[in-house]
């Protein structure tokens, strides 16, 4: 990929040769205005042609970034607008961008994901700032483009060999997820526990109120039993249960000190499950749930 960069108008633009309208979409755009021109002809995005990205109103975005104050952490702001993430941070320097970022997007229906990864309840994305962003008069800017489907919530930052360096999530409509936090812990649980399960219909809802960062740590188990043995994946027919294990980053958000993550059952019938969390010195904590036949 051809990339050029030059200042025009007072206004960083950023010129890109790209293949498709699926990669426009996913390039930087902080206020990007698309203006789809070659000096005078009508551009096709489905011939190799450039596409003109000009950055509008980052001088108002680094004056309401600059007003919050200086950054306390390494950590970029974050959020959402409209189907995209914005990212900024302004005292910016070439060593605050050179982490590479990762996100990870919950759906509302798995359903909606890849089929790859389906399994695994939600769709990872990697990239670096110079892939996706911008530096402008001392502060950064990065965005990405969501996924169409409908999304629950997000999980961002960067990491470096040393594992994350910041870490942000929180889901795409705040009070929603709240109000449908609280309906789930005023019904009845299938299990109390360190988590409590709540079981609605093929779905699987852990819940914790009191929630912090190293509750959701250690890995969750999840083993379901079918009705009939030969509903299950050859490889698992020898022992008789399906295994769904999952880390909570890839099926939960934890937002204002609230975990919630949401697993579907299989699509077979199933007798029961059992669930829990585990260490490397064997379960934290575990129950079964009599699912009966869902």
């Amino acid at each position: 990929r051809i990339l050029r960069t030059f200042y025009l108008t007072g206004s960083y633009v950023q010129i890109d040769a790209i293949a498709s309208e699926e990669d426009r979409r996913r390039l930087p755009a902080y206020d990007f205005a698309v203006l789809p021109t070659d000096a005078g002809g009508s551009l096709t995005p489905d011939n190799r042609r450039f596409f003109l990205y000009a950055i509008a109103g980052l001088d108002a975005a680094r004056a309401a970034v600059a007003a919050r104050g200086p950054a306390a952490s390494p950590a970029f702001e974050a959020r959402l607008e409209g189907g995209t993430l914005r990212y900024a941070r302004d005292g910016c320097s070439g060593a605050d961008t050179a982490a590479r970022f990762f996100l990870h997007v919950l759906p509302l229906d798995a359903g909606d994901l890849p089929e790859e990864r389906r399994r695994y309840g939600s769709e990872r994305f990697s990239f670096t700032f110079a892939d996706r962003g911008a530096r402008y008069g001392g502060a950064c800017f990065a965005s990405f483009a969501l996924p169409d489907y409908a999304v629950l919530g997000v999980r961002t930052g960067q990491y470096g060999d040393g594992g994350p360096v910041w870490a942000d999530e929180f889901p795409l409509d705040p009070e929603a997820w709240l109000a449908r936090f609280e309906a789930l812990v005023a019904s009845e649980p299938a299990l109390r526990a360190r988590f409590g399960v709540h079981v609605e219909g093929r779905t699987l809802h852990y819940l914790r109120e009191e929630c912090a960062a190293s509750d959701a740590e250690a890995r969750f188990f999840l083993h379901v039993t079918p009705l009939d043995a030969g509903d299950l994946p050859e490889e698992r027919r020898a022992a008789g249960f399906d295994n769904l294990d999952f880390p909570f980053a890839d099926r939960g958000l934890r937002y204002e000190g609230r975990c919630l993550a949401s697993v579907a059952l299989p699509d077979y019938g199933v007798a029961r499950v059992v669930t829990g969390q585990f260490d490397e010195d064997g379960a934290i904590w575990e129950g079964e749930i009599a699912v009966g036949g869902r």
